[in-house]
């Protein structure tokens, strides 16, 4: 993890880890149910992403890579009581999550108590913890990730952890550069495709692929710092369409860019075309990077500070004002009036894959909004944020 990171951050013209900079806690020899969780392999690129997504927004922070003994909640959950209660963090970024109600089962409420738990611990002992909001819109098993061939969502809802109202639920969105790598425009995270057909002939619709976690969450009442800045449209309808019987908590809170199509070229050593093993780089993406990239930016606040802690930062985001339509945090919508061009890209034929249009901001259910919406949250951080978070 430390060498690629440093061979990636050579590439990309950061500064590589210093000595005492980086730190890994993990116990091989106490991993379980490695089957279940998809293999150590299965989640390398995952791990790779968040460490270099946090030391490209904050190079000069110190990073602990924490691995917990399995995917089992028993063993995420002591990784994270580790973390909180013996501190050894001060902003936490977690990139997994899933939904609480499954054709397998539901969640057990003590579970959820024991997480929400922690969470509070967390915001008690001045720890910013960051979420995930999801790479699946709002769950709907019609959809080919929340269905039965992937998540087996009951039916439409959040993800969760990232719903608990004591942690910061990232969100996603598609962000395009300029000629000169300046931001041009920002769109939510949702993605329709089109693929060519093998005779190059035509196109077929491959329908709605995947996009940034959101909505309102039934199992969580509305937190206070959301009482007057969500809709009551968005915190008193349920994703299935039912009434709620009282405001409910409605994720994300804010979302960084997190579309493969846009996302961050990532270093790791892996099995290269030729079937050797080697260092490259690919794009990554999904709320996985979204969240190591506001807590990359959270550091930096916290460097601002010279080394003060920032804490359960949602009530800063909501209740001080950070909302769009300023520098500190901008609004997003489904179709920016910046952009000057159709929000659409085009990727040629490779390593055997047909060539493929993708059309970028369209969330499924979920839309962006001027204001705070169910896709985007209160919108994306701008170029005052870091200066006005670490202000607070």
């Amino acid at each position: 993890m430390r060498s690629d990171a440093n061979a990636w951050s050579a590439e990309n013209g950061l500064p590589q880890f210093a000595a005492g900079q980086y730190a890994e806690d993990v116990t091989p020899s106490a991993w379980n149910s490695e089957a279940a969780c998809g293999g150590a392999a299965g989640w390398a690129s995952e791990e790779s992403l968040d460490v270099e997504a946090v030391h490209a927004m904050a190079p000069g922070s110190h990073v602990l890579y924490y691995g917990a003994n399995s995917c089992q909640d028993s063993d995420l959950l002591a990784a994270l009581s580790d973390l909180i209660t013996h501190h050894l963090a001060q902003v936490i970024s977690d990139s997994w999550g899933g939904p609480l109600h499954s054709t397998s089962g539901d969640e057990a409420a003590a579970t959820i108590a024991e997480y929400d738990h922690l969470f509070q611990l967390a915001a008690v002992e001045g720890i910013t913890v960051n979420f995930s909001s999801g790479d699946c819109g709002d769950n709907s098993p019609t959809t080919t990730c929340g269905g039965s061939s992937g998540l087996q969502s009951s039916y439409a809802q959040t993800t969760f952890p990232a719903s608990d109202g004591w942690v910061t639920a990232v969100g996603g969105t598609s962000a395009a550069i300029d000629s000169g790598g300046r931001l041009a425009w920002n769109t939510s995270w949702g993605t329709r495709a089109w693929l060519l057909n093998g005779a190059g002939t035509g196109w077929s619709a491959a329908g709605w692929i995947f996009g940034g976690g959101g909505g309102t969450a039934a199992d969580f009442a509305q937190p206070w710092y959301q009482e007057h800045v969500v809709p009551s449209s968005l915190s008193g309808t349920l994703l299935t369409g039912a009434k709620a019987t009282s405001a409910r908590r409605v994720v994300p809170d804010i979302s960084l860019d997190a579309d493969p199509f846009t996302g961050l070229l990532v270093g790791a050593t892996q099995q290269l075309p030729d079937g050797k093993t080697g260092y490259a780089e690919a794009a990554i993406g999904g709320t996985s990077l979204a969240s190591p990239l506001l807590s990359g930016l959270e550091a930096d606040s916290i460097g601002v500070r010279d080394g003060l802690p920032l804490g359960f930062v949602n009530p800063t985001l909501y209740l001080d004002g950070l909302v769009g339509g300023s520098d500190t945090i901008r609004n997003v919508t489904d179709t920016p009036s910046n952009a000057r061009q159709p929000i659409a890209e085009v990727f040629p034929p490779f390593q055997g894959q047909q060539a493929a249009v993708a059309g970028l901001g369209s969330d499924g259910d979920l839309k962006a909004t001027a204001g705070y919406d169910d896709a985007t949250g209160l919108g994306t951080p701008g170029p005052w944020f870091v200066d006005s978070l670490a202000a607070e």
